[in-house]
């Protein structure tokens, strides 16, 4: 019995001490979303070029343009090292003050991911989250072989 009741309270105390181990504010997850296409600036065209047919397409009516944004807002980060193929695609973002962001771009079938890559930082990939993916790729029909 005695042997019960210092088990009992050998466990009590080890608990509390425990429990002052524990962080004092919860822990939360961040989020991974990434807004690649930041400026202060006006979005004037988005150029998508097929690298592999030479054929590029324009985009710069401003119907576009906004859905556009509203899909690459949303993209999220690939976490760890980066080892893509040559990519299929580039993505040229040009802004009124003359500004531009260039990304290579992977795209597969429709209801799978597409990936985006910044141009000047190839360590970081980023994908387009799959309930955008068909809507983008149906805007670059004309450039996908």
């Amino acid at each position: 019995m005695k042997t019960g009741i210092c088990l009992l309270l050998s466990s009590a105390f080890l608990s509390i001490c425990l429990a002052g181990c524990l962080p004092r504010e919860p822990f939360t997850i961040e989020s991974n979303v990434n807004p690649i296409f930041e400026s202060n600036s006006r979005l004037i065209s988005i150029h998508i070029s097929n690298l592999k047919a030479d054929d590029t397409l324009i985009i710069d009516d401003k119907e576009s343009l906004n859905t556009l944004q509203t899909i690459f807002s949303s993209v999220m980060k690939v976490e760890g090292i980066v080892n893509m193929t040559d990519p299929g695609y580039s993505l040229s973002v040009q802004y009124d003050d003359k500004k531009q962001h260039d990304f290579y771009l992977w795209i597969g079938e429709k209801d799978k991911t597409i990936t985006l890559m910044k141009t000047d930082d190839t360590q970081t990939a980023y994908t387009v989250i799959i309930k955008e993916t068909n809507q983008l790729i149906d805007m670059m029909e004309s450039v996908i072989e």
